[in-house]
């Protein structure tokens, strides 16, 4: 088992990219369902969601799909598209789950950031992609990124109330 890096909070500089990922993501998750005068465009949770989904799509989609994302990217190869994907997914995840799981959620990552790590020591990689990308490298900057979408998430689930008790489906990613 090798070492795996420990969180640590990234520069202004570092953050700027990432920070700026998951607003666009957000606001083109919010633009998009108001425009379809759909219901959920208030609700805090899907638009999270979709702006998840924004964010997978931008990153594994080579060059974008025009209706999909607003982001122009290299997608696999950008980090800090990784970052926001790591970010998004907790803090959804978290917004869902509530503050019961959170212990669960961050073991969860550690464990995910750590078998990142051993496989790539082995050349295995490749056995961990969920979709077109391989897996983001495990750095100390990813793991600060998904703690910090776990700790937001928790905050949303305080400050938006969901309507229902029945947990929505999320995109993919961690599978536990």
């Amino acid at each position: 088992m090798s070492d795996l890096p420990a969180p640590i909070c990234p520069s202004q500089n570092d953050a700027d990219p990432v920070i700026r990922y998951i607003n666009r993501a957000i606001d083109k998750a919010q633009s998009d369902l108001t425009a379809r005068k759909d219901p959920r465009a208030k609700d805090q949770f899907y638009i999270l969601a979709y702006a998840l989904q924004v964010i997978i799509k931008t990153r594994e989609l080579p060059g974008g799909a025009v209706g999909v994302q607003s982001i122009s990217t290299p997608n696999c190869d950008d980090i800090n598209l990784a970052y926001a994907d790591h970010y998004l997914q907790m803090r959804t995840e978290a917004f869902n789950l509530g503050p019961r799981a959170r212990y669960v959620m961050e073991r969860e990552v550690i464990k995910y950031e750590q078998e990142k790590v051993d496989k790539a020591g082995r050349g295995e990689s490749r056995s961990m992609k969920t979709g077109v990308c391989l897996p983001s490298p495990a750095t100390n900057q990813s793991m600060y990124w998904a703690m910090k979408g776990i700790e937001d998430g928790l905050n949303d689930y305080k400050r938006f109330p969901r309507s229902s008790s029945i947990l929505e489906y999320l995109p993919r990613h961690i599978a536990w």
